[in-house]
């Protein structure tokens, strides 16, 4: 009798794009419960009190202002005030409150991109904030509940885009919340490393030659994206694989790089469906009370794309592991 190696199992297959994007529209509609904290959150940046900051970046934005105008050339006098005026509608109208929905986890928000000067029962309550340190205060508080939020909500959707998922634990939560804290500080680092430098030297060659320093413009967005966009999986590591900030990111930048090509496609495939919808959904004005039906269709349109990811990141994961680490031969006797 003589053993027969058996052939090499065929390769896992890639994740497909549409498939991902179905199991995760399914995932919603069988887990409602997990679109009441966007709703929750959208519906308290909607109708809750404001915190304005206009009190304190006034006089702040006032002196930038008069110094560009110094600065500024006779042609380009009209753009500067333009820009300006721009900058201050935004600025009376930016609610702090916002900061609650963070990225690249956080809980989505659709009331920030509606015009919500107004409430349907009428004028929201605005309060100022009053000076540079409690804008500071706020601004962390905020930014530390919002990553809370997103932690929570991410290993929520983590559990149900997982068949053998353990239960919700404190323990759990923490370390999402710490690693989730980590990434991000992280993508904001990589990110300054990038655009800071990028800024000056485009800013010093479009001086001498606006038109390469507009091409140089381009290539520093494009250096960005090209570096940040296969990092986004890197929060996904973090909640279905354990993985601390560092060899998450390093995971992703690997996954999308080699293992799964499509990854960007996929980004980018979520990306167009979330915000194309989100123009439907922002179409009634903040007075009306319809903005409530945008608010339920985007929490769970969201919803279904971030278990979407999940969804496809696993299945991206599968097959990095298949090809790091190839199966032996299994002996068959045969006769």
């Amino acid at each position: 009798m003589q053993a027969a190696p058996e052939k090499t199992p065929a390769p896992l297959p890639l994740p497909g794009i549409v498939p991902a994007l179905v199991r995760g529209f399914n995932i919603a509609a069988a887990n409602v419960h997990l679109v009441l904290l966007p709703v929750m959150l959208d519906v308290l940046l909607w109708l809750g009190p404001r915190l304005g900051v206009e009190q304190v970046l006034t006089p702040a934005l006032s002196y930038v202002s008069t110094n560009l105008l110094k600065a500024a050339q006779p042609a380009q006098v009209e753009a500067v005030n333009t820009a300006l005026e721009l900058l201050q509608t935004s600025l009376s109208q930016f609610n702090l409150v916002n900061l609650l929905s963070t990225f690249p986890v956080g809980v989505p928000a659709l009331t920030p991109m509606a015009e919500t000067a107004a409430t349907p029962y009428g004028a929201p309550l605005v309060t100022q904030v009053g000076g540079a340190l409690p804008l500071l205060g706020l601004t962390g508080l905020l930014i530390v509940i919002g990553w809370l939020l997103g932690s929570l909500y991410f290993g929520a959707i983590g559990r149900a885009a997982t068949e053998s998922a353990e239960p919700f634990s404190l323990k759990a939560a923490a370390r999402h919340f710490v690693q989730v804290a980590a990434l991000t500080l992280m993508l904001l680092g990589l990110a300054l490393l990038v655009t800071v430098p990028g800024a000056l030297l485009v800013s010093l060659i479009a001086v001498v030659s606006p038109v390469v320093g507009q091409f140089l413009m381009f290539f520093v967005i494009f250096l960005l994206v090209w570096l940040i966009v296969p990092l986004l999986f890197a929060p996904l590591g973090i909640f279905t694989h354990q993985m601390n900030a560092i060899t998450a990111l390093l995971n992703s930048w690997r996954l999308t790089r080699f293992y799964l090509p499509t990854g960007g496609m996929f980004i980018m495939t979520a990306a167009v469906l979330g915000l194309g919808l989100d123009m439907l959904w922002t179409l009634p004005e903040a007075s009306s009370w319809l903005l409530g039906v945008g608010i339920l269709g985007h929490a769970f349109i969201y919803t279904a794309l971030v278990a979407a990811a999940f969804v496809y990141f696993r299945g991206g994961m599968k097959v990095m592991q298949s090809r790091q680490t190839p199966r032996p031969p299994v002996e068959r006797p045969t006769l």
